[in-house]
């Protein structure tokens, strides 16, 4: 929810300054894959789909919230769910209307859908960025009360009359356009199409699933466990999945896509272990959220060195 703070009058009418960063997201996004797509040729495609797909990233974003977020439930109503103003958006809903947006445009221009893909995954870490930024002027991104008093006085932290916080919303928009230069410099080189969303999903699969976990705003959040995290999971999981098994296929790597696909089981259980130790222990949280990013980097390190290993003989066209 906004707080009086975020929001200010322009000719007699309120403007939320979250508002502003999405909107500045959306342009920023709109921008970089018409610039990425163009050197595909598939400008156009990617200019439909961002028309058709923002409207549908409104729908899913909202609709994706009411549907699981639990403070909702309780004044839930058709008439509360069309209130976009009273705050309430989801992440994941969002990145699912603009993917089906980029679909139908596909399919309506007959372009190819993975050259879009690819156009899309930087250009979505570059909306993600503005995003989270625009999240300092809502209750949302913070962390869980801090308790080692290390970061209590760093520009990382956040502070009321009761305790500091780690500022989540921060570090997840350094995380998305460190991700949005890197996957611009991923699809530079890639040697195959779709690469470079694949890479999207498992890395920001991967970091997205550390920093919901450091979230502790109550948003769509079941439990320990966040919804919007077990999404971030899925992402990391069918990335790996999918490289492990073009990697069988070319007969590439001997044993490693066998091995990554059984540290993906392993690394599952792991993290739900974590996820349990960090809210119901007295465990120094900072260990825990070391071992987190160690369990979560060994198979994604894995994934990353079968696509570089079996991408051999993949033109760029």
């Amino acid at each position: 929810m906004q707080t009086d703070a975020s929001m200010f009058t322009f000719l007699g009418i309120q403007i939320y300054a979250y508002g502003l960063y999405l909107m500045a997201g959306v342009l920023l996004f709109a921008g970089l894959i018409w610039i990425l797509a163009k050197r595909d040729r598939v400008q156009d495609a990617a200019l439909l789909g961002t028309a058709i797909g923002l409207p549908l990233a409104l729908v899913f974003s909202r609709g994706l919230y009411c549907l699981a977020d639990s403070n909702f439930y309780a004044v839930a109503s058709l008439k509360n769910a069309l209130s976009i103003t009273s705050g309430g958006m989801s992440m994941f809903g969002a990145l699912a209307g603009m993917l089906l947006g980029l679909a139908l445009a596909s399919w309506l221009t007959m372009s190819k859908h993975s050259s879009l893909l690819d156009a899309f995954a930087p250009s979505a870490m570059a909306f993600i960025a503005l995003a989270r930024l625009g999240e300092r002027h809502t209750a949302l991104g913070i962390s869980r009360p801090l308790v080692t008093g290390l970061l209590n006085n760093t520009f990382l932290a956040y502070s009321d009359t009761y305790d500091a916080y780690l500022k989540t919303w921060l570090l997840e928009a350094i995380a998305a356009a460190l991700l949005c230069l890197v996957l611009v410099l991923i699809r530079s080189k890639a040697k195959r199409k779709g690469d470079t969303f694949l890479l999207w999903m498992l890395l920001f699969g991967a970091s997205q699933t550390i920093l919901e976990s450091l979230r502790y705003d109550g948003h769509m959040r079941f439990s320990f466990i966040g919804l919007q995290q077990v999404l971030s999971a899925f992402l990391f999981g069918i990335a790996i999945i999918v490289f492990s098994l073009r990697c069988m296929k070319q007969g590439g790597k001997g044993k490693l896509p066998v091995i990554a696909l059984v540290l993906l089981g392993i690394t599952v259980a792991a993290a739900i272990g974590l996820e349990f130790l960090i809210d119901r222990s007295a465990i120094n949280k900072a260990l825990l959220y070391l071992v987190y990013i160690v369990v979560m980097a060994v198979p994604a390190g894995l994934a990353i060195h079968m696509q570089k290993g079996c991408s051999h003989g993949q033109s760029k066209n």
